[in-house]
């Protein structure tokens, strides 16, 4: 059976309604985290492989205990972290200590705790299932920035709350330390990694056991920060742990206490109390009590005789609980309120100082409304508006809806960034000059991408209300116009003046060019590119030209000009890396991948593309919507290689990223969703792949309308599901809904139809409909030749199923002229080794073979 259209459509009105994975933008964008090169290969814990009923992502860490890898619930459909018992401590004792974890941690119900889910044994390991909470260590969030002492004492303290709660529940965690402890960029701090943890109950005699010898004395200062975790022995990091735990006896919640006055002041102080060559030279100087406070600046001594409280060396002297060392940390309330009486003060004088400013200036930082004045008001808001509406297509109302919540969202973010950019540096004088103009030149591009979009939406046809939702997708990231130390990574732009000016200009004019691609209006950003190449070379600025060759690949790839864009894309990416233009790099890398991989069928060469793309995505612009399209890209590339569980990872990672970066609700994640369903359905899992696609239908239907063309893509693609489970019935009556919608949507000689029609087809043949099956692929060949030509390669796949009815009907020699009609379109398109290639050149061997038998034969799916 003939699945319209195959692996490789030469265009984007085809594309969508692949049965293979559609892509979400880029050379298609499709999606994952973490190639198969990121981590050391553990068959046990490498992406794709499954634990339990759980799909594994990524490799978090290692351990002591075993392995955490981050992976997916395809049941609750979420996403899990899983500590995996390591295969040396499966001795029975292991396994009741994680065991142990569980029960413990399933206790605890707090938000300063990860939480566990559940636990899975089987005859592999014991697996114990938790909440992923994506976020830095607090180790690596102190260097981020100067804190203040008090920011850091209320992070810190956080964990400690979720440490009392574990003590008043009877556990002791024993190994309290900053990679131990969460922060999430919304400010949640949660202690994690019970691994250790214990109840509070006295310990067996065999627990209670001297541990002399287990331990080198003479362990170096690299050992002394590494975990310890040996059952009934001594357990813990060292350079943490409280004099008793050295010892070999038992912790208990005095020793948490302990290990957490350590990770407090170290994080407060930038060194830890105790330092030391040996393991023994750190128990005595622990022996000997806390050293002198280092008086950090700002820290008030209260904190430091807290602190020293918490390390004494006998349990008994220190705080009666972490609830009294956490009261004794907290602000002063006195001195909290002294500083509500200086701070409104400050108020006031601030105040008085605005009022003199204004008085005395026309306010500095207030000119971003007016600079968005031209591009997005009243007056370009009703033109857009009445274009797309002009259109009378069913879904323009719900498409323009779209574009204003967006441009909308957009414009407010743009004009807050800036007056921010200026006040820093005009009024707070906390930033330099130089980075004011960093942020301000990535403003200008940013605007003046908002610019091209909203004139090709004030040009709206059908094609482009189409397409809104991509256009204003692609608007970009404002963030990163606040992330100074970014901006410096960028290319900066020329020094003289004049030659600034020119490269601005033509920046410009690519930026019309790229939205007009977005937009799917390829002859008009064909033509708008002819206009400006000629002016870039003129300009000979590296940089511009890069990023005109980028663009450049992506009109010919969207024409159909693979072997065009492929050495424009190519030459890109290598001047792009010349001069360390990195963003330029991954644009041209990604879109190779795909020129090479998806559209000319080469992926074994396209897959080394996609990880170097991969690569500079994710240092340039980690778990971004960069990166998600990146790792769509390389997703298709494992697709196409056979190699299905690592598109999977591909897939769900980038889901995960877009989420993350454009919210749950964009259209980009429905696209992912639908990405992810097809190389579910590619796997043979085909209940979770329907899952999949109805959760993407159930999204697009909710954002762009049920009338939206790209609600007929991923019916067209549930069809194909149901086709697998043997739904055929189900799979013709979704199909015959999608030709009504697409021809009510685009007219009834539109490619899209004729790519439903050829679908429907493949399903009549299917239950044996031959007449009806040949009426729909002759209507559909006849559809296609009409709009795209006799010769062009889409029209390959409704003559291979064309002649595959011929053939069950008996009549060979056209199904013979069908098949020699189609294979020259293929080689065209996919070049002559590709399999679909290879598989046609089968099936019109076998046909001749049966004419020289003189038999009709029998049909073959293909």
């Amino acid at each position: 059976m003939q699945w319209m259209p195959g692996p490789s459509p030469p265009l984007d009105s085809v594309l969508s309604d692949a049965s293979a994975t559609v892509m979400l933008d880029p050379g298609a964008n499709r999606s994952t985290s973490g190639v198969a090169t990121d981590q050391p290969r553990d068959d046990a814990v490498s992406p794709g492989r499954t634990l339990g009923r759980y799909v594994v992502i990524d490799l978090l860490g290692r351990g002591g205990m075993g392995t955490v890898v981050r992976a997916y619930d395809p049941r609750l459909h979420r996403e899990v972290a899983l500590k995996r018992l390591s295969a040396d401590t499966q001795d029975g004792t292991g396994e009741a200590r994680l065991l142990r974890e569980a029960q413990a941690m399933a206790q605890l119900n707090h938000p300063n705790v990860v939480a566990v889910y559940d636990v899975e044994v089987d005859e592999r390991a014991v697996v114990l299932v938790m909440e992923y909470v994506q976020g830095r260590t607090l180790r690596e969030w102190i260097p981020l920035q100067e804190r203040p002492w008090k920011e850091v004492v209320s992070v810190v303290s956080r964990a400690g709350r979720g440490l009392a709660a574990a003590h008043a529940a009877g556990l002791v965690h024993r190994d309290v330390k900053p990679t131990n402890i969460l922060v999430t960029d919304e400010g949640r701090v949660a202690i994690g990694d019970f691994g250790l943890a214990r109840a509070t109950t006295p310990p067996s005699d065999e627990e209670n056991a001297p541990v002399a010898g287990t331990i080198d004395p003479s362990a170096s200062r690299d050992d002394l920060a590494n975990p310890i975790t040996r059952a009934d022995m001594v357990v813990g990091t060292p350079v943490y742990m409280a004099p008793e735990q050295h010892a070999g006896a038992p912790a208990t919640p005095a020793s948490d206490q302990y290990s957490f006055c350590i990770t407090l002041w170290e994080s407060l102080c930038g060194t830890r109390p105790f330092t030391a060559a040996t393991w023994q030279e750190l128990h005595v100087a622990k022996r000997r009590g806390p050293p002198p406070w280092p008086k950090p600046r700002g820290v008030p001594r209260r904190i430091a005789e807290a602190l020293r409280r918490g390390l004494h060396p006998t349990p008994e002297a220190r705080w009666p609980g972490m609830d009294a060392l956490l009261a004794a940390i907290a602000p002063d309330r006195g001195t909290a309120r002294r500083g509500a009486v200086v701070g409104g003060a400050v108020l006031v004088l601030g105040i008085v100082g605005a009022v003199w400013w204004t008085d005395r200036h026309t306010q500095p930082c207030d000119g971003g409304p007016e600079q968005l004045a031209e591009i997005w008001q009243d007056e370009s808001r009703a033109r857009i508006q009445a274009a797309m509406l002009a259109t009378a297509l069913p879904y323009a109302a719900s498409a323009w809806a779209q574009v204003e919540t967006k441009i909308d969202a957009h414009a407010t973010e743009w004009v807050a960034q800036h007056r921010d950019a200026c006040e820093a540096t005009v009024v707070r004088g906390e930033q330099s000059a130089e980075a004011l103009d960093l942020r301000m030149a990535c403003l200008r591009a940013a605007r003046s991408e908002l610019a091209a979009v909203t004139a090709v939406l004030a040009e709206a046809d059908a094609d482009v209300v189409m397409r809104a939702s991509k256009l204003v997708g692609g608007l970009p990231d404002l963030g990163h116009c606040a992330d100074v130390p970014a901006l410096r990574e960028d290319v900066p732009p020329p020094a003289d003046p004049q030659l600034a000016r020119a490269v601005e200009a033509a920046s410009e004019e690519l930026t019309r060019v790229r939205a007009e691609i977005r937009a799917g209006r390829y002859a008009a950003a064909a033509l708008a590119l002819e206009s400006v190449r000629a002016r870039i070379d003129s300009i000979e600025w590296p940089p511009l030209r890069a990023r005109m060759l980028t663009t450049a690949g992506m009109v010919h790839d969207r024409s159909g000009r693979y072997a065009e864009a492929e050495d424009a894309l190519h030459e890109a990416m290598q001047e792009s890396l010349a001069i360390d233009d990195t963003a330029t790099a991954i644009d041209a890398a990604r879109w190779l991948t795909s020129v090479v991989g998806d559209r000319q069928g080469r992926p074994a060469e396209a897959l080394w593309l996609g990880e170097i793309a991969l690569g500079l995505a994710r240092a340039h612009a980690p778990d971004s919507f960069v990166e998600a399209e990146t790792r769509g890209t390389l997703g298709v590339v494992f697709e196409q290689l056979g190699r299905y569980p690592e598109a999977e990872h591909q897939h769900r990672l980038a889901l995960a990223m877009l989420e993350r970066s454009v919210g749950a609700d964009d259209p980009a994640v429905a696209q992912a969703r639908n990405n992810l369903g097809i190389v579910l359905e590619l796997q043979g899992r085909f209940a979770e792949a329907e899952a999949e696609e109805r959760k993407a239908l159930e999204m697009w239907e909710a954002v762009l309308g049920p009338e939206h063309p790209d609600v007929g893509m991923v019916r067209n693609n549930i069809a194909g599901v149901l086709i697998q489970q043997g739904r055929a019935a189900e799979a013709e009556a979704e199909l015959r809904a999608v030709i009504e919608l697409r021809s009510r949507q685009l007219g009834t000689r539109h490619p899209q139809v004729a790519t439903a029609r050829s679908n429907l087809a493949s399903v009549l043949l299917m239950q044996g409909h031959l007449p009806q099956a040949k009426a729909e692929y002759e209507a559909a060949l006849e559809l296609l030749e009409s709009a795209l030509g006799a010769d062009h390669p889409s029209c390959a796949r409704v003559l291979i199923g064309l002649a595959d009815v011929l053939r069950g009907t008996g009549e060979l020699d056209l199904a013979e002229a069908q098949l020699r009609r189609a294979l020259p379109l293929l080689e065209s398109s996919l070049g002559p080794g590709h399999r679909d290639v290879e598989e046609t050149r089968q099936k019109l061997a076998e046909l001749v073979a049966a004419q020289a038998d003189g038999k009709p034969g029998e049909h073959a799916s293909g």
